[in-house]
């Protein structure tokens, strides 16, 4: 293979990786929203299989009824262990806000503690520091007030029309399942006599040790760890124990931060306070989080992906900048689609 040649395959593969890159853009942006209530729907089907297959064989229930009984189950179940954890949540974010100024002039007065050891260690001027934190902080309320408040307000007139698409995409969303469920085996059938069989099986295959592995190891974890750091909070007598462990597991999701930044300062400070008991609870609850996550991560997703945390953290990035809020998950699994199509083992 000549240099000119070598050069050739090395450009025609970047323009095929960037191609690709637009591709998936687009499928994100613009395709991927018409077909949520469709993947849920497979997402579904694929949950309560195992159930219709034992009532239609051992019951003789036709599938359609036997997934309409799973699907009624399955709901019932997921949606008042939802509902329980949303009221409570809701409970400890309404008394937070009830307490709000109480917990602004505590964080003021540590600040001030703070920023009056700054003045004295580097000689400035008593209270030049506070008053530039305050400044700074004026500064982003009234960036807030003047520029998100009234986005918020414009965008609170949709949410009446947002409810009932809502309600009309759950509705679709249920009906697909069922038929999912009732002509399962004749999809697969069709799927796999497609033309395009080979090379969306192949890509797929891929993606399935990827893509979907990242994604079901980074929910496994999310969980755990919101478990963990609640519970942790509960035996601390925290009244804002899920919605704090909520916050730390989103947290621990980013590379590099991970749990600590949170825990470790609040257990320093614990420990300074004479609060031996809790700084211990604290240090506990942080190394089970990274045991969660240095011990199951590795197990999960193994080395198929083959990324290194700065990648991901690039990832995750873009596709928060280009997706808002999904491109947390988004832009990661972006990135390796967009690896699958093009060979990348």
């Amino acid at each position: 293979m000549t240099k000119y040649t070598f050069l050739q395959e090395k450009y025609v593969r970047c323009y095929k990786i960037l191609g690709t890159g637009v591709v998936v853009y687009f499928l994100f942006k613009k395709i991927l929203p018409l077909f949520v209530p469709f993947l849920i729907a497979w997402a579904l089907a694929g949950l309560v299989a195992p159930m219709v297959r034992f009532l239609h064989k051992r019951l003789r229930i036709p599938q359609a009824i036997g997934g309409c009984i799973s699907l009624f189950f399955c709901i019932s179940l997921l949606g008042t262990g939802i509902v329980w954890l949303v009221r409570l949540l809701m409970e400890q974010v309404t008394a937070f806000a009830t307490n709000y100024e109480m917990y602004e002039q505590m964080v003021a007065g540590y600040a001030q503690t703070i920023c009056g050891y700054c003045d004295r260690t580097f000689r400035a001027k008593e209270g030049s520091t506070y008053t530039m934190l305050e400044n700074g902080i004026s500064r982003v309320s009234v960036s807030v007030q003047e520029e998100i408040l009234p986005v918020l307000t414009k965008k609170s007139f949709k949410v009446a029309a947002t409810f009932f698409t809502g309600m009309a995409g759950v509705a679709v969303t249920l009906i697909a399942a069922i038929l999912w469920i009732k002509d399962r085996d004749e999809y697969k059938e069709w799927y796999r006599k497609s033309v395009f069989y080979e090379e969306v099986h192949h890509i797929m295959e891929r993606l399935s040790k990827t893509g979907v592995a990242y994604l079901k190891t980074q929910g496994i974890l999310f969980l755990l760890v919101t478990a963990c750091c609640s519970i942790g909070l509960f035996f601390i007598k925290n009244q804002y124990a899920l919605l704090l462990g909520l916050l730390i597991a989103v947290l621990d999701a980013f590379p590099v931060f991970g749990s600590g930044i949170f825990l470790i300062p609040w257990a320093l400070f614990s420990l300074i306070s004479g609060e031996i008991l809790q700084a211990a609870i604290l240090i506990t609850t942080y190394v089970c989080c990274l045991l969660i996550r240095e011990v199951l991560e590795p197990k999960l997703l193994g080395d198929k992906i083959g990324l290194k945390p700065i990648v991901m953290l690039m990832a995750i990035y873009v596709g928060l900048q280009l997706f808002g809020g999904f491109g947390f998950l988004l832009g990661p699994f972006g990135l390796i689609l967009i690896l699958a199509v093009n060979g990348r083992e």
